[in-house]
């Protein structure tokens, strides 16, 4: 038995053995209780992707969070990611890498 259900958040949770039936008063009865590890969920940042023209300030990094549990929102996150690019105004035309980074969550990862 354990209070941990689909509802913990995420951390260690003692396993407390219950050993019931009506012929035990013939035996003695030693128990080990056990632990649940409930794990984070990982999610996944799925970046937009976006266009912009030579001169122009970078739009808003837009990403979208997908993996939640217990039909939770991106609302829950404690710590949002972080959208970083080396492109700039002065940028040449081309492609650029927008990564994410610093996110964090208590349940998440």
């Amino acid at each position: 038995v354990t209070v941990a259900n689909n509802l913990s958040v995420s951390g260690d949770y003692p396993i407390f053995p219950e050993v019931t039936g009506s012929a035990l008063s013939n035996y003695v009865l030693s128990t080990v209780s056990g632990i649940l590890t409930v794990a984070k969920v990982e999610l996944t940042v799925i970046g937009a992707n976006l266009t912009r023209v030579y001169g122009v300030s970078n739009p808003i990094l837009a990403y979208n969070i997908t993996g939640f549990a217990n039909n939770e929102s991106i609302a829950v996150i404690d710590v949002l990611p972080v959208a970083t690019t080396d492109a700039n105004e002065a940028s040449p035309v081309g492609t650029y890498t927008v990564n994410y980074a610093d996110g964090n969550d208590n349940n998440y990862t």
